[in-house]
């Protein structure tokens, strides 16, 4: 989806078309959701892949195998984890635009760039340590932290009224 990053300041702005537009700037030092992701999936990964060389790996399926190789793995894991972090860290800030009016909010970016209407939401996530609000569709909104309240005060003034809200 095309978009220029001109029309979209770093504060949410009201346009003359009555859109609320705005660009986040990611920045994985000064925000860990990104982070926190990383360790839900690496570390998932990494302990069924080490219990599940501990079954496997053993003669007997009832017993336990040794450790060094589900080690090593977790080892690898750990490796991978470290790698992509650290090349996340190196990033600098990343402009990540939305724009939302009375029935949708627009995301350019990612595998659900595309406009995403109120009225289909049914579950709402509020991460305010993380400047986020994860709409169930697959959508995280990014809000800078002066925004934040207005935008989830407007979100929840115009989502459904059976939407399950969580914190």
């Amino acid at each position: 989806m095309y978009y220029d990053l001109k029309e979209f300041p770093d504060r949410v702005t009201r346009s003359a078309d009555g859109v609320y537009r705005w660009a986040y700037r990611m920045n994985p030092r000064r925000n860990k959701h990104a982070l926190s992701i990383m360790v839900k999936v690496y570390g998932s990964m990494g302990v069924l892949a080490a219990v599940g060389l501990l079954i496997v790996g053993s003669p007997n399926p009832m017993t336990m195998s040794r450790w060094d190789m589900p080690l090593m793995v977790l080892g690898l894991f750990l490796g991978l984890f470290l790698l992509t972090a650290g090349i996340l860290y190196l990033m600098g800030d990343d402009p990540i635009p939305f724009a939302m009016d009375e029935e949708k909010v627009t995301t350019f970016r990612g595998k659900s760039a595309g406009p995403h209407t109120f009225s289909r939401v049914r579950r709402v996530r509020l991460l305010p340590q993380y400047d986020a609000i994860r709409l169930e569709l697959g959508v995280t909104l990014y809000i800078p932290p002066e925004d934040y309240d207005m935008v989830k005060a407007f979100l929840l003034e115009h989502l459904p009224q059976n939407v399950d809200i969580r914190e």
